[in-house]
């Protein structure tokens, strides 16, 4: 199963995000996908938008 949020906004540097420790609400995000064991994506680049995904395997 995969869910993908995507939006055309102000969008992000993910790697600017990480860099900087994160914001809470990525935070929360990865932990709880790692929690239910998903892979947790987020892509964004600025001025155009970003994606987040969580994928995991079906039972």
């Amino acid at each position: 199963m995969r869910i993908e949020v995507r939006d055309d906004g102000a969008g992000f540097d993910p790697q600017a995000v990480a860099a900087t420790g994160g914001g809470r609400g990525l935070k929360n995000l990865a932990r709880r996908a790692r929690e239910i064991g998903a892979e947790l994506s987020i892509t964004g680049t600025p001025g155009a938008g970003a994606c987040v995904a969580v994928s995991w395997p079906g039972s």
